[in-house]
Formats: structure tokens, C-alpha cells, sequence
């Protein structure tokens, strides 16, 4: 395709195109507002070349070499080349041609966030003064507390991209001034201009990233900042490596962009986000200014051959309020479609006298080719103004192709367009669009001692149905730099990245995706019930910060239920628990359920409580984590995992009580959570007989049916009972129970000998078809001390069933001891392979030490989690106390290759440490088996 022939000859150039032109003063033509190319100059010219999966990006680096060039960055889908002239710029795009490659100027990211000259003064009000003066940010969100409580986001690193010019820096405000290269970073065609932050220029909105860091550092005024700004994608990914290089956990972006893809989640920035949140940073953005005035969408009517804006009649030129900075014009229900199959328009800005558009001439064009490659955006690069007494148009050219399901988006950063625009999917530009749970977008809550989101605010849902922004926070408030009130989602965005820093301080969440769906969490419920398209999840305020005492730890001991009780089933249908809590999970999500003082409970002396998670009907593969509320990370570690939409799994768990009471269940999938509760624990200091655990040298295998008859549906199956144990000091049996060679979908059930009442009320396991499953359960016994199993599967579905025993509850008259008894932790992960041996070969032991994470050596026992992470091939997992015999029994078992699958167990340690092994059976083969991974949480006396 054609490329528009702009050559960028110094930074400068290319800095100062984004800021506003006369549009009467700027020359008409293909160069889309840039600077002309000067015939004389010897420069050497940078383009940009748009690959996709269809493209290699060796080859393209192959021919930049050819013509004399250099690869000077890269992005998703951008690659930044140099070559050495016009004329290898343009061979390259006649190369590129040939294959619907698509080589162009470089396109600039961000619009700069400047005052708009000559807007009308109500505009300009409503632009810069918007919601009264008032004080600082954190009082509205809770911050002072966790200030007052000691988390002022010490030891946190916060990235800020934006514009800069020092010269607006107060220490006292701000903190200590930027350095270049060490906590700043300009990148621009490749090349650093970080001096550009010290110059003390000002080419437009440069104190907006200043007053973006004042609002930071308010709410957590000890984290430190950098600051960085970038020109194009490919300097982004820059950027972005160099705020991850440092160590920066948290970026805040307060910036409008254009279009680059098409308002689903995908374009280039959104892949860069993305790469900043897979190495554990959370990007924080604001949600966009949009919501009024700035934003069209209609669908595609022809008069002529041009479009008619609006619902119905034949005016073709789309009328702006003032100035224009375009974020572009996008027709996104092409973008999958082949390049011969795209409709192709050309857009045009006209400025005329104000109501005669047909009078105007034309002062900015863009003309991609989308039939020859080009995504379905066109985008004017350069802000225009109109001479008093005139308006800007826009006018759109239909050149080809079919327009039937083209809906037209134009977004504008300027004063505004005058008519047809609306709210709804204003949200659909890049990052804001983000469906990675890392990306927080948030809208304006303005005033901010209201309760309602600013008119201005920018809306969903995106352009493929999702909510957007994903909160709302309070905006407004009096700022140093401007001397009066710093508002929109500008202010709004640095208020969450404020608070991310002082969770991490906390060490509440892991950085990117887990702190994001804990920011989410974080909020009251506004608007229409639920997650919408205003509020997103809510209203941003922080809970009360955690409590210094942490987590019990005192020693206690068990009280198993007569039987299981289901305590929370999420499904509408079958509803138990808090009515708060009942409803699907949106992904992310965290449950808080109360424990203590419920459920038979007492109030007090509760420590931690054994039970039984099962995801329901999870929408994709994901993990389940079980916590004491505000007492853990969220992200650290994980109880339950599921390998492919649609599964539903349990797993035993025993998770110690937060402060509150409660234990908290977060699930990253949309989708249900059932709790059964097994049993709890008692605090206890003195020596005890009933209660405390024994654990064998080496797990005893009770029952394999597989020898004998599969469990039948509906089948009730007592097991036999492990050798060398006097039954009247048994309480409870500690077992794994194991389903494999399943017939049909269904649940195993463990419960006391006898009680049949108990059948169907909770699960064990869940299994599907052909699946091996395993799971811990600590199980009541009967008057014989002996426990059964039953199950249910559809149709006359059966399974083959396997206990291993690996210790027990004592009774009351067992021998007293303080031995045994449980001691919580905060849970924390031991060992992952994925960090440290990489991935397990067959037959491959490692031995993980749980004093790393505040087990000590004296310990009996742990309360053990494995996990194996993209097996490989059918397999399972040992686990026993260093230095002991291996056992023949297993603790983990899966028997698909692919499979990501936890289970818990309560496992003898030696000195603290156990030793686990993978196994593939039979196989035996000598490539790697999968990862491992192995959390601790809690221990026997």
C-alpha cells in the first residue's frame, strides 16, 4: 500500500506533532499533519512495519537488512526499522505490498492531555474544573488508616507514563527529583530522550504526569516513583522492559491513545500491557474522558460516496465542537477479515465557515489502503484548531467493499463533536479495552464526596460485550501543580495505583494479575446490581487494613463434624450461605464467609477449619485459592486448579481464620464455589487426648477395587480398616481417596460408617468419565471406628476407588500429649519447579523444606498442597518424610497429558522436610514429566 511519505528527521519533529496546529496554517496533503519531507534532507528515515501471525518477523528483519537498514525496536505486531532513505522506505513498502505487509510512518501513542486553546470557557470548565476543590484522595478511599496502620507503600516501585517537564516538581510534593536513566526514561524512535524531561520546555500538557505522581504520593507517600514517557508502540515495549528491569510493580498510566486495534482487547498496546502484567507489574489506566461529547458511533450509511452521519438523512460531514485531536475513525467488524474482503474508506478534515461545510477546504487527510492490508482505522496524527468564525468537519470516503456490517467509531481528545455521540462503548480504546485481569481501567467518581460516576467518564461495554471500565474512583481534588482542581479519570487512575502500593506494602497480593483482582474486589456495589458499564465492579475504597496480630498460631486441635455440612453453594438453585454471596463468581472475585460463630461454631478459639472446595462449571482453566481473610497474598499460592472450561473439582483444604473470623475463596474463572465443611480447629495449650493427629511412618492402602468390583452409583461401600491402630483412640481417619477408570461423570463420597443419612449431602471428589482423581478428607468414624463410600454417577455409571490411610483424629481416650496438635500459618508456597529445577523427568524426587516458609524442625507433620502443572503424560505424585521409606501409595494422581491438577495432603515430615516424587507407570519415558508445585499450610506439634 501507499505509504504516507512523512519522514520524522529529529525527535524534536516527532515530539512536537502532537501538539495543536491553525488548521488554515497546515499544509493539505497525504502527510496526515506530519512535518513535509524536505527533498535536500539527508536524514535517514524510520518506518514502521505492521506484521501478524501470518508474517514472519526474521524475514522482515531479513529484508530491512537488504535495503541498508536496522531493526531498532520491536512490539506485538510493530516492528521499528531505520533504513537509509526515502527510497529504501519505499522499496520496502512496495516489498511489503506484495504480501498485504503494511509499512507506514510511525504512529504516535499517546494524545498530549493539554489545554485545549480557544475552547469555549463552559468547555474549558468542564475540561479542566470539574467537581469543587477539595483535599487530598486518601481520606476518601481509607488510605489514612493504612497509613496510620503503618503501609505507606514503603519499598514499593510505581511507574508513571504521562508527559514530564521537572521544571513543575516540588520535592516537598513530589519527592526526590527524577534521575535520567536511573528513575526517568523518554524513549522516541528507539533513541533516549529522557533529557527532555529537564529541559524545561513545556510543548503541552507536561505538568499532567507531575500532577498524576502528586496524587500517588498522597495516597502512599513513601513508594518510589519513575517516570518514563514513550512515542511509539515499539518504544513502549521499551519502556515497559526498563520499568520491569527496575523492579517497578505497579505502572499508572493517566493518557488517551489511538485506536490499534479493534476495542476488544487486542491490539498492540493491550499485548504490551499484558507483557507487563506476566511479569507480575499491574498497569493501572484511566478509564477515559469520553463519555460526553467525545465519542460516535453509528451505523455505516452511504449518501453517494461518502458516509451519512447519524441515524437517518444525508449529511456527510460530521460537525466538531472546537479543536480536534482525533483518537481515530474505526470500522472494527472488519478486522478478522481478509484484506481483499475489508470496506475501504479515506478520511478527510475540513474546515469551513461555521454551518457551510460544503465551502471548506480540506486540511488533513488519511488514506490507508485497507484493501491492500491496512487495518480498518484511519487516523490524523496532529491536533487541529479552526480560525475564529469556522468549524472542522470530518468527512469519510467510501472507496470499496461491503459496508453492511460496518459500524463507524470516531473518538476525539478535543473539545468535542457536536452531535450523534453517546456513551455507550466509549471504553473500547486501547488498554481500557484490556480483558487481562491485570489491566485496571477505572472511571471518575466526581465530585468525590459523591456517589455517582462523572458524566464524563468513558463507558462500556467493549466492542466484543464485556464491562468496562473495571472501577470507579473518586476524582477532584485540589492539586499543587495546577494551582486549582485536577479531575477526570486522569485523577482518578493514580488514586488506585496509590492504593495498589500500599496492598503490596501489605502483602496482601502478588503483583500484576492477583493485586488487579484485588483492586477490583475492593469496592461498594453502585449502580445497576453487579458489574456494569458505569461503575465496572463499584466504588474503589479500601477495607480496613489489616490487623497486626495476623494469623492464630496457637496449637490446637481437631473437632470433626458428626458428618460434613455444606456451609456455601453459590448456585441460585441451591443456595446456602450468606445471601451476599450467592451468585456466579466474575473472575477474580473473592468470597468472604464467615466461619467463626457459624455454622455450629463458637465465636471464639477458632483457629482454622477443614474443608472441602469444589469449583462448579468453571469458564476456563483456572486456579481456586483458600486464605485467611486479609491475613494472606493473594496470587502466592493455590488450593484448587482446573484444567479446561466447564470441569467442576474439589479439593481438601485447611485454611486458617483471619482476624475477622472468616476464611476468603478467590476463583480467577467466572463461575460457582461450593464449601463443605469437615471440621475445626480448637485452640489448645495444655496436653490433650481427643483431637490431635497421628500420622503413620508410610500411608496404608485400605482399599483398591480394582481388584475386586468398581463402586457402583448409589452403592454404599464400608473400607477396611488399617493394621496396628487400637480403634477406640480413633476419632476421625486421615485418607486419600482416589477414583480412576471412571465409567461416567459423578462424585465419591466419604462419611461414617452407617450414616446413610449423610449420602448426597457433600462430595469427596469429583471425577468425569475415563479421569483419575484424588483428594484428602478427614472422615468421621462409627462405633467400630470404620468409614464408607458412595457415590453417584450418571446413567449406571461406576468407578474403581482406592484409600490410602495416612494417620488419624484421636478420641478422648486415647493418651494425652501435646504432640499433634495443628499450628496455622499463613499459607505460602514451599517449591515450584517452574523457578527452580524446571520440569520433573519420571521417577525424579526432590526434597522440599517447609522451614522456608516457618514450619520448624520439630514438626510431626504439614498440611501439604501438590500441585502438577502441564503434565506431560498420566502420572502421580509421592509424598513422604525425608529420610523414611517411600511408600506405595500416592498423594496426587491425573491421567491426561495436559493436565494441571492440585490435591492436599497431610504428610509426616523429618528435620521439617519431605520428599515427593513424579511417575509416569508404565511408561517410563525420559522426557520431562511436568512441573511441581507444593504449598504449606499449617503444621502438626
Amino acid at each position: 500500500m501507499p505509504r504516507l511519505h512523512a519522514s520524522v528527521a529529529t525527535l524534536t519533529a516527532l515530539a512536537v506533532v502532537t501538539t495543536f496546529a491553525s488548521a488554515s496554517a497546515t499544509a493539505t496533503g497525504d502527510s496526515a499533519g506530519e512535518p513535509s519531507a524536505d527533498p535536500t534532507d539527508t536524514s535517514t528515515v524510520t518506518v514502521e512495519v505492521l506484521v501478524d501471525d501470518a508474517v514472519d518477523e526474521a524475514e522482515v528483519v531479513e529484508q530491512v537488512a537488504d535495503e541498508g537498514g536496522t531493526v531498532i525496536a520491536s512490539a506485538p505486531g510493530v516492528v521499528l526499522v531505520e533504513v537509509p532513505d526515502e527510497a529504501a522506505a519505499d522499496e520496502l513498502d512496495e516489498i511489503g505490498a506484495d504480501a498485504d505487509v503494511v509499512v507506514r510512518d510511525p504512529v504516535l501513542v499517546d494524545v498530549r492531555p493539554e489545554q485545549i486553546p480557544e475552547a469555549p470557557d463552559d468547555l474549558l470548565e468542564w475540561l479542566e474544573q470539574y467537581g469543587p476543590t477539595t483535599g487530598g484522595a486518601e481520606g476518601y478511599i481509607g488510605a489514612d488508616d493504612w497509613h496510620d496502620a503503618g503501609f505507606t507503600g514503603t519499598g514499593v516501585k510505581v511507574g508513571v507514563i504521562d508527559f514530564f517537564d521537572t521544571t513543575f516538581w516540588d520535592i516537598a510534593e513530589h519527592g526526590p527529583l527524577p534521575v535520567a536513566g536511573t528513575t526517568a526514561r523518554c524513549v522516541a524512535l528507539g533513541a533516549d530522550c529522557s533529557a527532555d524531561f529537564f529541559d524545561g520546555i513545556d510543548l503541552g500538557g507536561e505538568r499532567h504526569g507531575v500532577a498524576v505522581v502528586e496524587i500517588i504520593r498522597d495516597v502512599a507517600p513513601d513508594a518510589e516513583i519513575f517516570i518514563g514517557q514513550a512515542a511509539t508502540t515499539a518504544d513502549y515495549q521499551i519502556l515497559v522492559d526498563w520499568f520491569v528491569a527496575k523492579g517497578v510493580q505497579v505502572i499508572s498510566r493517566s493518557l488517551g491513545s489511538r485506536y490499534d486495534g479493534p476495542g476488544d482487547g487486542r491490539g498492540t498496546l493491550d499485548d504490551i500491557a499484558a507483557s507487563a502484567t506476566a511479569r507480575g507489574v499491574t498497569w493501572v489506566n484511566s478509564g477515559g474522558n469520553n463519555g460526553e461529547r467525545r465519542y460516535y458511533r453509528q451505523p455505516a450509511r452511504l449518501s453517494g460516496s461518502y458516509v451519512a452521519f447519524g441515524p437517518s438523512g444525508t449529511d456527510t460531514y460530521l460537525d466538531f465542537r472546537g479543536c480536534v485531536q482525533l483518537g481515530g475513525i474505526r470500522w472494527a467488524a472488519d478486522w478478522d477479515l481478509p484484506a481483499a474482503q475489508r470496506t475501504d474508506y479515506d478520511a478527510y478534515l475540513v474546515e469551513a465557515p461555521s454551518g457551510s461545510p460544503g465551502a471548506g477546504t480540506v486540511v488533513a487527510t488519511s488514506t490507508a489502503d485497507q484493501r491492500a492490508g491496512a487495518t480498518p482505522i484511519e487516523l490524523f496524527e496532529q491536533g487541529y484548531c479552526p480560525d475564529p468564525g469556522n468549524r472542522l468537519y470530518l468527512r469519510l470516503r467510501w472507496l470499496g467493499g461491503d459496508i453492511s456490517n460496518d459500524v463507524i467509531e470516531v473518538t476525539d481528545y478535543g473539545n468535542g463533536i457536536a452531535q450523534f455521540t453517546q456513551a455507550p462503548y466509549s471504553a473500547s480504546v486501547p488498554i481500557v479495552d484490556s480483558d487481562d485481569p491485570g489491566v485496571v481501567a477505572v472511571g471518575a467518581i466526581d465530585p468525590p464526596f459523591g456517589s455517582e460516576v462523572a458524566s464524563y467518564t468513558s463507558q462500556g461495554p467493549t466492542n466484543d460485550g464485556r464491562e468496562a471500565p473495571d472501577l470507579a474512583a473518586v476524582s477532584g481534588f485540589s492539586n499543587t501543580v495546577y494551582g486549582s482542581t485536577f479531575s477526570g479519570t486522569s485523577a482518578a487512575a493514580p488514586v488506585v495505583a496509590g492504593a495498589a502500593a500500599l496492598v503490596l506494602d501489605a502483602g496482601l497480593a502478588a503483583g500484576g494479575r492477583p493485586l488487579g483482582s484485588y483492586l477490583r474486589n475492593q469496592t461498594i456495589d453502585r449502580g445497576d446490581p453487579g458489574v456494569d458499564n458505569r461503575f465496572g465492579h463499584g466504588q474503589f475504597t479500601l477495607s480496613s487494613p489489616p490487623e497486626q496480630v495476623g494469623i492464630d498460631d496457637r496449637p490446637a486441635v481437631f473437632e470433626p463434624l458428626d458428618v460434613p455440612q455444606r456451609v456455601l453453594d453459590t448456585r441460585p438453585d441451591r443456595a446456602v450461605g450468606p445471601i451476599d454471596l450467592i451468585g456466579e463468581l466474575w473472575p477474580g472475585e473473592t468470597l468472604d464467609l464467615p466461619v467463626a460463630g457459624a455454622a455450629g461454631l463458637p465465636p471464639n478459639g477458632v483457629t482454622a477449619v477443614a474443608v472441602n472446595i469444589v469449583s462448579v462449571t468453571a469458564d476456563r482453566p483456572s486456579h481456586v485459592q483458600a486464605f485467611p481473610t486479609e491475613s494472606a497474598e493473594l496470587g502466592a499460592f493455590s488450593n484448587l486448579n482446573i484444567d479446561r472450561p466447564g470441569q467442576t473439582r474439589a479439593n481438601f483444604a485447611t485454611v486458617p481464620l483471619g482476624a475477622d473470623g472468616s476464611i476468603s475463596i478467590n476463583s480467577i474463572a467466572r463461575g460457582h464455589i461450593v464449601v463443605d465443611l469437615l471440621g475445626w480447629f480448637r485452640a489448645e495449650s495444655d496436653a490433650v487426648s481427643a483431637g490431635r493427629f497421628v500420622e503413620f511412618e508410610a500411608a496404608q492402602r485400605v482399599l483398591d477395587s480394582r481388584s475386586g468390583s468398581p463402586l457402583g452409583s448409589g452403592e454404599v461401600r464400608t473400607v477396611p480398616l488399617p493394621s496396628g491402630v487400637d480403634r477406640s483412640t480413633v476419632d476421625a481417619w486421615v485418607v486419600t481417596v482416589t477414583a480412576t477408570r471412571a465409567s461416567a461423570d459423578g462424585w465419591v463420597q466419604a462419611i461414617p460408617a452407617g450414616r446413610t443419612d449423610a449420602v448426597g449431602t457433600t462430595s469427596t471428589l469429583n471425577v468425569t468419565a475415563g479421569d483419575t482423581v484424588a483428594n484428602a478428607a478427614i472422615v468421621p468414624v462409627d462405633d467400630d471406628g470404620r468409614i464408607a463410600l458412595t457415590s453417584f454417577f450418571l446413567g449406571d455409571g461406576r468407578a474403581d476407588v482406592i484409600v490410602d490411610v495416612t494417620g488419624y483424629i484421636t478420641s478422648p481416650v486415647a493418651s494425652a500429649s501435646t504432640d499433634g496438635r495443628f499450628v496455622a500459618i499463613r499459607p505460602d508456597r514451599a517449591f515450584d519447579s517452574r523457578t527452580s529445577t524446571g520440569a520433573l523427568r519420571d521417577r525424579q524426587a526432590v526434597t522440599v523444606d517447609a522451614r522456608t516458609v516457618g514450619v520448624p524442625a520439630s514438626a510431626s507433620g504439614v498440611v501439604w498442597n501438590t500441585t502438577i502443572a502441564g503434565a506431560a503424560r498420566a502420572g502421580h505424585v509421592n509424598g513422604w518424610a525425608a529420610g523414611s521409606p517411600e511408600p506405595s501409595t500416592s498423594v496426587l494422581n491425573w491421567s491426561t497429558a495436559g493436565s494441571t491438577r492440585a490435591a492436599s495432603a497431610v504428610i509426616a515430615v523429618a528435620q521439617g522436610q519431605g520428599r515427593f516424587r513424579v511417575e509416569d507407570g508404565p511408561v517410563d519415558a525420559s522426557t520431562p514429566l511436568g512441573h511441581l508445585v507444593i504449598d504449606v499450610f499449617g503444621y502438626f506439634t
